[in-house]
């Protein structure tokens, strides 16, 4: 049996699936992350929520809720394809992917993500419409967002942050950084270090940017929206 079909395997026996009143579905997986060193997550509409820590297994949790996608869609059709829905992890290279697989393309739910992952794992998110928050990340941080905020707290790794309509804000250490560039096509944005504060400048457009002793970079933008970087 080689790697992916053991992976796929403990997905399938970690699923969990309830319906209850509110008509939510629970899916969940857990993935033993040894030969891997970075996790992928692609998603439609619905919050995600990750918390770094230790050990080596990746666990990943989805709750599916139906929803109408129009003034003449049918909730029953959502709800049928919330219940054909299948989570089933995959791997490309040495990357774990977490992405929902669906008869229907045109997705009819929201999707509300909770991962726990090991530290030494790179993490990727997009992301159509909610909201992101990550804690502790420190393997390297990667997110895209449609509509939402970006919640964020860093030990160390780069740092890519990219939103196209929302706020971002990231709490780091100051000494992990050797550059911090931060821009909003329309919004303000802030650099707090070592007790230093940079507002942005521009008349429309705002950009910052501060320079440390650190090893890795952090890049956050938003079209619209503030960001607000404080490192200690």
């Amino acid at each position: 049996m080689n790697h992916t079909r053991i992976i796929v395997l403990i997905a399938i026996l970690g699923i969990a699936t309830t319906v209850g009143a509110a008509e939510v579905r629970t899916l969940s997986a857990e993935v033993e992350s040894t030969a891997l060193k970075a996790v992928r997550l692609e998603a439609g509409v619905g919050d995600v929520d990750v918390t770094v820590g230790g050990g080596s297994l990746i666990v990943a949790s989805v709750e599916l809720r139906p929803r109408r996608g129009g003034l003449f869609s049918s909730l029953k059709a959502a709800e049928k394809q919330v219940q054909a829905i299948r989570l089933e992890p995959s791997v490309t290279g040495d990357t774990l992917v977490l992405t929902l697989k669906s008869v229907d393309e045109d997705r009819r739910f929201e999707e509300d993500w909770m991962l726990t992952l090991p530290s030494h794992l790179a993490l990727s998110i997009e992301l159509g419409v909610g909201d992101i928050e990550v804690s502790n990340a420190s393997g390297g941080l990667d997110l895209e967002l449609g509509v939402g905020d970006a919640t964020v707290q860093v030990i160390g790794g780069p740092v890519d942050i990219e939103v196209g309509v929302g706020d971002i804000t990231v709490h780091g250490v100051s000494a992990a950084f050797r550059s911090v560039e931060i821009a909003a096509g329309v919004g303000d944005v802030r650099i707090i270090a070592e007790g230093r504060k940079i507002t942005g400048e521009g008349f429309i457009a705002h950009s910052a940017e501060w320079r440390g002793s650190g090893d890795s970079d952090l890049d956050a933008e938003s079209g619209v929206g503030d960001i607000r970087v404080v490192l200690e």
